[in-house]
């Protein structure tokens, strides 16, 4: 019998023992983890507004949703053109006075007047009806004036940041007609839109 192999595997068993110990306690910890916690445990800050607001906030996402596209497929075409008109929509109205042309100081001709008005987009049109991010008038005044005082300073900093991004879209679309650009200012928009959304959900008042 080879007593130096009995003697080394002797000695491997208090360190085998202790392996297979924390190995227990390992599996341990990591189920009773999973138990205790939800697969996807919601962090997100609450914004409890009335239903009419978060309807409105959230058509106003969708409208969002379909600038960013048609912005997209603009600049994969090419058409700088549609690119600055969809960009504009994203532009609430009272923030539009800062597109104008350059040359002579009067509203852009494009502004208000992009495919989208033509078929009945979401775009501030001559009937009256507004751009992403307008609101009507409620009990309190015009929506965007009471939801100013309600919503995370937070929030309507990454709002306005959106639309500060959509007007130097507007106007590099009309100065600069680089399509890659415009991709890497869509990204950045895109990027907003991501974190804001890791951050809220909207909760129906009580």
């Amino acid at each position: 019998m080879d007593h130096s192999r009995l003697t080394a595997a002797a000695a491997q068993q208090p360190l085998l023992r202790r392996i297979g110990v924390y190995s227990v306690c390992a599996a341990y910890l990591l189920f009773s983890t999973v138990i205790a916690a939800p697969a996807h445990a919601e962090s997100r800050t609450a914004i409890e507004i009335p239903r009419a607001d978060q309807e409105h906030c959230q058509a106003r996402m969708r409208e969002y949703l379909q600038i960013t596209t048609e912005i997209l497929w603009a600049t994969l075409d090419g058409d700088m053109q549609t690119v600055e008109e969809k960009a504009i929509q994203g532009v609430p109205s009272r923030y539009r006075e800062d597109l104008v042309d350059n040359d002579n100081d009067q509203p852009n001709s494009t502004l208000g007047q992009g495919r989208g008005e033509q078929s009945g987009g979401m775009a501030m049109r001559g009937d009256g009806l507004r751009g992403a991010g307008e609101g009507r008038r409620g009990d309190g005044g015009p929506r965007h004036e009471r939801m100013e005082q309600i919503m995370p300073s937070a929030y309507q900093a990454m709002m306005h940041s959106m639309h500060e991004d959509f007007m130097q879209m507007a106007k590099d679309a009309r100065d600069k007609a680089d399509p890659q650009h415009t991709q890497r200012q869509l990204a950045r928009i895109k990027d907003n839109c991501v974190a804001c959304h890791a951050s809220y959900k909207f909760a129906s008042e009580e």
